[in-house]
């Protein structure tokens, strides 16, 4: 799944040009994808091999990053993945629970639980737009809260790409592309 056909992922795309958020989303994506035979498996290498499983690494990278950015984002009383699904709702177009499921690649069940969340917190409200479905708007707390956090979030982004230059920040994106693409759904 290419998830930049969606403009929230493109506004970032080109703002940051592909080089962070695409790479989130997909290492996101892909931890929850990715199983590795080694921990099923009672070999003695069983460690050695976890070592060298794309799975875990992308695992155990994914955990770092949004570890690190639970802490950043603590004291806007956020998660990671809540603010992710407020930059979609704000960037998308008429944004609905399937959309943020599909760009995520997460299921409704999960995103539901989520935008419940945002809604107690105030930062959402749900606007039945036909019998089937409800369009998600900010409020105005979620715009001040994105607004207040963007420096540190930008600055966070771009800590990540420090031990990259521009050509590995591309090949990166490219090579979890790849992988993406390899997995069955």
């Amino acid at each position: 799944m290419d998830v930049r056909k969606y403009g929230f992922v493109n506004q970032f795309y080109k703002e940051s040009k592909g080089e962070f958020l695409l790479s989130f989303f997909l290492l996101i994506f892909l931890k929850g994808c990715i199983c590795n035979y080694c921990i099923y498996n009672k070999r003695k290498t069983m460690t050695y091999e976890l070592e060298k499983s794309l799975g875990f690494k992308i695992n155990r990278t994914a955990n770092k990053i949004n570890n690190k950015y639970n802490k950043i984002l603590q004291e806007y009383d956020i998660a990671p993945e809540q603010r992710a699904t407020l930059e979609i709702i704000k960037y998308e177009k008429d944004v609905n629970q399937t959309k943020i499921a599909e760009i995520l690649g997460k299921d409704k069940t999960t995103i539901s639980r989520t935008l419940s969340s945002l809604e107690k917190k105030d930062f959402i409200t749900k606007v039945q737009s036909d019998k089937r479905t409800n369009q998600i708007k900010l409020t105005s707390k979620a715009e001040e809260m994105l607004e207040k956090s963007a420096s540190i979030v930008k600055d966070f982004r771009e800590k990540l790409k420090t031990n990259l230059d521009e050509t590995e920040i591309k090949t990166l994106v490219e090579l979890l592309e790849k992988v993406t693409l390899g997995i069955k759904e």
